[in-house]
């Protein structure tokens, strides 16, 4: 089974278009937006209206380390990898918010106290030991679809709920509040690997 999704996702990255940026999370915020604009057209029998919708735009680095969550895929499967010049260093389960659905990632939310997840362009920012725990904070670089990001207290961290245990009892991981939660021991590998500066692409059911 990893080998099977293990071989989609490298499908995925190698049909995308590199990314050869830097990984300062300033520089970053401080030029483009990665957003991109479509313009969808809604006929009906009565009106004809132009609808913008942003959808992000995912360029994958060449070299290094980053992270890929896929949302489109149920939360009891192994929806996240972290990956290393184009090896994949782990492969693991990660929760999402509890307002976002069930066992599917249905919605997301760039609101405060909206517990939905958020997708689009992270980076990763510093580790600190809170309330959860080991935890990660990230950084939005979507504006509309996830620069708020920080503000809501996204972060990574580590949670039972996610364990095969808990699947195996419930048929099913536990939700957060809108936060990438995994089990402890991966936890502290992807925190360990990636913080301050980490590219993060999380991929939704229209990306």
């Amino acid at each position: 089974m990893l080998k099977l999704i293990s071989l989609t996702v490298l499908w995925f990255l190698c049909s995308s278009v590199l990314y050869q940026g830097t990984n300062d999370p300033a520089k970053i915020h401080g030029g483009k937006s990665n957003v991109k604009k479509e313009k969808l057209t809604q006929k009906s029998a009565a009106t004809t209206s132009q609808v913008e919708v942003k959808v992000p735009k995912f360029k994958f680095p060449s070299k290094g380390i980053y992270v890929v969550v896929d949302f489109s895929m149920p939360s009891n499967k192994k929806r996240l990898w972290v990956i290393k010049d184009k090896k994949i260093l782990l492969n693991c389960r990660v929760a999402h918010g509890k307002n976002s659905g069930v066992i599917q990632t249905a919605s997301f939310s760039n609101e405060p106290e909206s517990f939905k997840s958020c997708y689009g362009n992270f980076v990763s920012g510093k580790s600190y030991v809170g309330d959860k725990g080991l935890a990660m904070r990230i950084h939005g670089l979507d504006f509309g679809i996830n620069h708020n990001a920080y503000r809501r207290g996204i972060v990574f961290h580590s949670g039972a709920y996610v364990s095969d245990a808990y699947l195996n009892r419930k048929g099913r991981i536990g939700r957060s509040l809108g936060c990438f939660v995994t089990e402890p021991k991966n936890n502290a590998k992807i925190i360990r690997w990636c913080r301050n500066g980490v590219r993060i692409f999380v991929l939704g059911k229209n990306s």
